[in-house]
């Protein structure tokens, strides 16, 4: 299955409120740090992250306390030659099976956009995946490419879709 990229900049930044099915809920966003012993995951890309800043924490949505929703958050890697030096990944989005379709997702990737201002936004979506396609969709984000990765795990713009912006 092939990876899409998505693309934003803070110019298209989404009011959040506007994301969720009852804007009434209350709900908290909290950052915490990733610790690189996690798993083997988090310490290659922690170790990854750090050529271009270091940045590598998981934002959490929670609700009534419990997580929601969560996704790591890091700054330009190796892995990904064509972000920009100011660019930020947003990556491995999860949310509960039993929240889903309540605007959760693209509300908090509208608060990783609002807390990590002036950057340029990178995504990857399976192609398949069309609730997550429709996620970062509506938290104004657009399909520009799609990947692929070679046998380094570098990844690697096949084909551009979009002539709406080029990556910086």
């Amino acid at each position: 299955m092939e990876k899409y990229l998505y693309y934003s900049t803070s110019e298209s930044n989404v009011d959040s409120a506007f994301l969720l099915k009852d804007p009434s809920e209350e709900l908290h966003v909290k950052v915490t740090k990733i610790s690189p012993f996690r798993n083997a995951h988090s310490l290659v890309w922690k170790f990854s992250s750090l050529f271009g800043g270091g940045l590598f924490v998981e934002y959490q949505l929670l609700k009534n306390g419990v997580v929601v929703c969560d996704s790591e958050v890091t700054n330009w890697m190796l892995s990904f030659p064509f972000m920009s030096r100011r660019g930020i990944y947003i990556g491995s989005c999860r949310t509960k099976l039993e929240e889903r379709g309540r605007g959760y997702y693209p509300y908090l990737i509208a608060k990783i956009k609002e807390t990590l201002p002036n950057r340029d936004y990178y995504m990857f979506v399976d192609e398949g995946n069309h609730a997550s396609i429709r996620g970062v969709e509506k938290a104004g984000f657009y399909r520009y490419a799609t990947l692929r990765k070679t046998r380094l795990g570098l990844y690697l713009i096949k084909e551009k879709l979009s002539v709406k912006s080029d990556l910086k």
